[in-house]
């Protein structure tokens, strides 16, 4: 049984190992793996870990680009995936450890934007288009909830617009001054229009957003 150590965890070792903790798992192989991924995916999320891998992942991203441009994006994922199972195998045993931290890329270009914020095209693969409005209605619903899970999001562009808003405040405001007041409207519309007589409901919710983003300043 693991021990409670003041960090979040749910799995015992043996449990961590049936799940692939501690086995180098290739997103972007076969179905076999696809579907092992999709497990190691939901234990980081479980245990808390879902962040400090993206990040850890998107460092050696940068710290393993070739003169070139060339990302080594399956080597980066493999070894952020080895920091992140030692981490959760110690403390499953009680270890008073703590996350491993983002490697500093000290050769590559902080400033590049080709590989800041790059995300993993495996997360979005195979994902059936959807309409704007659909994209729309599952960025405002995960504005606020932590640890999104990229490959929940309905395509990449979403994903990115999501985080876009959380680092620029500003954009918040009008993504929900603007943006998703359309798409009630649009939404109503289709309904049969029973707010489009005045569009009371729909500019009072409005407001409430959006005091609730001043409130948080």
């Amino acid at each position: 049984m693991a021990k409670f150590t003041g960090n979040k965890f749910k799995y015992t070792e043996s449990e961590l190992k049936d799940r692939h903790i501690g086995k180098t798992v290739y997103p972007n192989g076969p179905y076999e793996e696809k579907v092992k991924w999709r497990i190691k995916k939901d234990t980081y999320t479980n245990e808390g870990v879902w962040d400090c891998f993206t990040k850890l992942r998107l460092s050696f991203r940068c710290l393993f680009t070739q003169a070139d441009g060339f990302i080594e994006s399956d080597l980066a994922t493999r070894c952020a995936q080895l920091m992140v199972d030692v981490f959760l195998v110690r403390r499953s045993n009680g270890e008073n450890v703590f996350p491993p931290k983002d490697v500093v890329p000290v050769n590559a270009a902080p400033t590049d934007t080709a590989i800041e914020g790059a995300l993993d095209a495996a997360d979005f693969a195979g994902k059936k288009a959807v309409s704007a409005n659909a994209e729309v209605r599952w960025i405002f619903d995960n504005l606020k909830i932590a640890n999104v899970d990229p490959a929940t999001a309905p395509s990449s562009g979403a994903y990115g617009y999501l985080m876009e808003l959380r680092n620029k405040p500003e954009m918040s405001k009008d993504f929900l001054r603007t943006i998703y007041p359309k798409l009630l409207t649009k939404e109503d519309a289709e309904k049969g229009g029973k707010l489009a007589d005045t569009g009371k409901e729909t500019i009072e919710l409005c407001e409430r957003l959006l005091e609730a983003v001043e409130s948080e300043k």
